[in-house]
């Protein structure tokens, strides 16, 4: 153990390093900078007190001191990274009527209205003149033919109205607003064609511009020789790191069958760009510093490659990893895999701690950690002399361990784990390969037309091949299980169980076992008393979606769903509003209803709901009152307002019988303000979720 504990110095130092960065991040404790100098001073000269002058018996003291010394360095390098802490920052200088000038800091992305991008402010004009600033803006702008020209590193001036990044409006939804404060990013805003000038400067980096440059150049080939379509969103995506082209459609049946990975280039995609360069440039081997001018090219093209691909954490992670080995073989250094891991990990969030809190950088790190640990003990179980049968089951132990280190985190993050992802990796990585090198191939020879038309049209053929795959796969009888909802608990608990059999088949000691199985049970503990808390739920949701009416009625593991059918069918828009809060909420069975309904605890009768002895009206347009309830005055719980309905609270009020008014997306602001104030001058409750995002009764 204390062997190994020798061999992977920068994997231990790593553990206090995160463990800094996560404090921080949340409890968002601020600490002064100098006195912990003065803290690092003082315990590193306890470090060399304990190691030549203090007791064998307190050699523990300098492990103790060198973990915390890390710790508060991941600490500070977190606290300082954030900007909205600079006093320089635009935030805290901005005001109602402001003009400033920003930088493009990356190529925008096109929506059917908008194109979106991300700036970097770094003047405004306040009431004493022009000041220097800093910090990251969201920008969106109207798409017309003079954006459609922002590049990278253009300098704007604009008129922006910034405004803080609006928080979750549904419960369970995705934190949109944390993702991007840990972007730096805490201001967006809209700008109409009339508040925003080109001042025809560009201050983009140069490197970064050319590689975004040929990036275009080669999307252009692609599209030249008749790639479209979804050949052209995945190859672009899978080759070049483009993935704006890529629908909804296309990355559900990806991640479905559990090939989402090849669509984003990772680990996979640059270890075969470093293969391919290191038998291109085998001849410089013969020559004097042969090996030093290799190791430069292989280091500089896997760079180059990883922006042109567009510098994502996982490209980072596997470019930082390759350009160590690269430079351990050129000083012929044995380097431990743990070690170099640590190191990639430790450069990157050096640089920027809050790569944290990147999900495909955890996804990417773990697999590769799971990977070099675990795939060659489930190798070792099958011995095969057949080359191809142990191609397979090489590919296949890859998958296994790499779905090992990662299914709890998935099942955090996306509540689904794909069945079929075993087979589906025998087809999708070869293939990926495939049109990798098929790809590139077709990037280097575009000049030669007749070449490269018909390297273009295998490259489509591929591409088509491993699309229909992919949706073989996404199709077959129980391709996934969706809907898992693990807490952040439950994901610690299943790491443990997995590390301490993994630590009892290495040392063959029965106490890991004893605790593996332990983690086990409280497992088990946990997921029951969650199953008995949802049995007992009862709650009504009328969710925040833009212009639309999503009213869910849920009990136990069950719910019914009150929409129009085109938001049901919707499922880009449902996953992001309202599938979390199903799958956090245990619900497994589903009602869509857009008609009369009568079941169990739920009864609909055109715009009135009778559910868990609560009366609900669904006051919209078809809500005939005058001819229905005004020949007494009924009694309700709820009356929920919607579709931007004609009928004022004095018409409702003399029908029904109710304290409780509540006002869905689907109406205008201006109608929610006025049956707001008439709620107010009535004295009854109303409570608005255009404004307060969605409403969540449990009744």
């Amino acid at each position: 153990m204390l062997a190994l504990k020798n061999q992977i110095p920068l994997f231990r130092i790593l553990l206090p390093f995160l463990a800094g960065i996560l404090v921080c991040i949340y409890t968002q404790i601020e600490i002064p900078f100098w006195s912990l100098i003065l803290g690092i001073l003082l315990l590193f000269q306890l470090l060399i007190n304990v190691r030549f002058k203090l007791a064998y018996n307190y050699r523990w003291l300098a492990g103790f001191t060198m973990h915390l010394a890390f710790f508060i360095i991941g600490f500070q390098l977190t606290h300082y990274n954030n900007e909205i802490n600079y006093p320089s920052h635009f935030g805290q200088k901005i005001n109602s009527n402001q003009f400033a000038t920003v930088r493009v800091l990356e190529p925008f992305v096109e929506k059917d209205k908008t194109l979106k991008t991300i700036v970097e402010v770094i003047s405004v004009r306040t009431q004493g003149g022009w000041v220097s600033t800093k910090g990251k803006a969201m920008l969106y702008f109207q798409k017309d033919s003079n954006s459609l020209k922002i590049k990278y590193g253009d300098i704007l001036f604009v008129s922006p109205a910034f405004k803080s990044i609006d928080p979750p409006v549904n419960p369970h939804e995705f934190n949109y607003k944390q993702y991007l404060e840990f972007h730096n990013v805490f201001h967006q805003c809209y700008l109409s064609d009339k508040k925003w000038i080109s001042t025809n400067k560009n201050e983009g980096s140069f490197i970064l511009k050319t590689s975004i440059s040929l990036r275009d150049y080669f999307l252009n080939i692609f599209k030249q020789y008749n790639i479209t379509g979804n050949e052209f969103a995945v190859g672009s995506a899978l080759i070049l790191g483009f993935e704006d082209k890529l629908n909804p459609e296309i990355i559900s049946a990806y991640s479905s069958s559990g090939a989402l990975h090849v669509l984003s280039v990772s680990g996979l995609h640059i270890a075969i760009i470093y293969v391919v360069l290191l038998k291109l440039l085998f001849f410089l081997d013969k020559f004097k510093n042969g090996k030093i001018i290799k190791a430069i090219i292989l280091v500089l093209m896997l760079w180059f490659y990883a922006c042109l691909t567009g510098l994502s954490p996982s490209v980072m992670r596997a470019a930082t990893m390759f350009s160590f080995i690269v430079i351990a073989k050129l000083f012929n250094r044995y380097t431990n895999v743990y070690n170099t891991l640590a190191a990639s990990a430790l450069l990157l969030l050096i640089i920027n701690p809050y790569l944290i809190m990147e999900v495909g950088f955890q996804l990417s790190f773990l697999a590769v950690f799971g990977i070099v640990m675990l795939q060659p003990g489930i190798y070792n179980l099958i011995e095969t002399n057949n080359w191809i049968l142990d191609q397979i089951w090489t590919v296949t132990t890859v998958s296994i361990a790499a779905q090992l280190a990662t299914f709890s985190l998935g099942l955090l993050y996306f509540h689904q784990f794909p069945n079929y992802f075993i087979l589906s990796n025998l087809v999708v990585i070869p293939l990926s390969a495939l049109i990798l090198y098929v790809g590139i191939l077709l990037l280097f020879v575009s000049k030669i037309f007749f070449l490269a038309f018909w390297i273009a049209w295998l490259l489509s053929r591929l591409i088509s091949f491993l699309n229909t795959s992919v949706v073989f796969f996404e199709n077959a009888p129980y391709a996934i299980v969706e809907g898992v909802s693990l807490g952040i608990l439950e994901v610690w608990l299943i790491y443990g169980i997995l590390i301490f059999t993994f630590i009892f088949f290495f040392y063959k000691r029965p106490y890991f076992i004893h605790i593996s199985l332990s983690l086990f049970v409280l497992v088990l503990s946990y997921q029951i008393l969650e199953k008995y808390k949802e049995a007992a739920n009862r709650a009504l949701v009328i969710y925040s979606i833009k212009k639309q009416s999503a009213i869910d009625f849920i009990t136990g593991n069950k719910n019914y769903f009150v929409s129009d059918s085109l938001l049901y069918k919707d499922k880009s828009t449902m996953l992001f509003h309202v599938y979390h809060n199903w799958w956090e909420q245990g619900v497994v069975s589903h009602a869509f209803v857009s008609k009369d309904y009568n079941e169990n605890t739920f009864y609909k009768k055109g715009n009135f709901v009778m559910f868990n002895n609560k009366r609900i009206i669904i006051a919209n347009n078809l809500l005939a009152i005058t001819n229905k309830y005004n020949k007494e005055r009924m009694k309700v719980d709820y009356i929920i307002l919607s579709g931007n309905t004609k009928l004022k609270i004095s018409n409702l009020l003399s029908c029904f019988e109710c304290d409780n008014f509540i006002i869905d997306s689907s109406n205008s602001f201006y109608k929610a303000r006025k049956w707001q104030k008439d709620c107010e001058k009535a004295h009854i409750k109303c409570f608005n979720v255009l404004q307060k995002g969605a409403c969540v009764l449990n009744i």
